[in-house]
């Protein structure tokens, strides 16, 4: 939350706002720097199904992030199946579970039924409440899949002058 937030420290001294102005000018959410910032277009990989999005609040509402990840998703071929109120808060971040337990509790409830309802095999979650209460479906974290298959292609080793070297060999030389 640095982009939102770190610049309240900074209220009183404009020499370190200064600072932070420039800071922030380079910061970015994960997904929103692969679109709007490094323009990344992905291959198509393999997942049978469909998933659902849960929309993390602070993501959404003080990041701007909604349909970036979307569009990374779509561009390796994954279907999303949006969710009811996919907008609406899972109730679970921050401290809001702890100091409100009951509405938190009511508020989770529906999140996870309308990702029930939604009919997608796995749920992508920026960041993860909804995750935890009982959805009868597959969590995934967004870049889990990419970094895998990122892991399993042929690496660089450094210093073998760009010579390829599988994972495999490069795991047993580390040893």
């Amino acid at each position: 939350m640095i982009r939102s937030h770190y610049g309240d420290l900074f209220a009183d001294d404009p020499e370190l706002m200064n600072r932070f102005g420039r800071l922030r000018a380079k910061v970015f959410e994960l997904t929103d720097f692969l679109v709007n910032v490094a323009k990344v277009k992905l291959e198509p990989g393999e997942f049978a199904g469909n998933v659902t999005y849960h929309n993390s609040c602070s993501g959404l509402r003080e990041l701007g992030v909604k349909s970036q990840l979307r569009e990374l998703l779509a561009q390796v071929g994954v279907a999303v199946t949006e969710m009811k109120d996919c907008e609406y808060c899972c109730g679970f971040g921050g401290t809001f579970a702890v100091k409100y337990g009951d509405i938190s509790t009511a508020i989770v409830d529906e999140k996870c039924a309308n990702i029930s309802a939604s009919g997608a095999g796995a749920v992508v979650l920026r960041r993860g409440g909804a995750g935890r209460s009982g959805v009868h479906a597959q969590y995934r974290r967004p870049f889990a899949a990419y970094r895998r298959q990122q892991h399993a292609r042929v690496a660089y080793r450094a210093g073998a002058g760009g010579r390829r070297v599988n994972r495999a060999s490069l795991s047993q030389r580390r040893r």
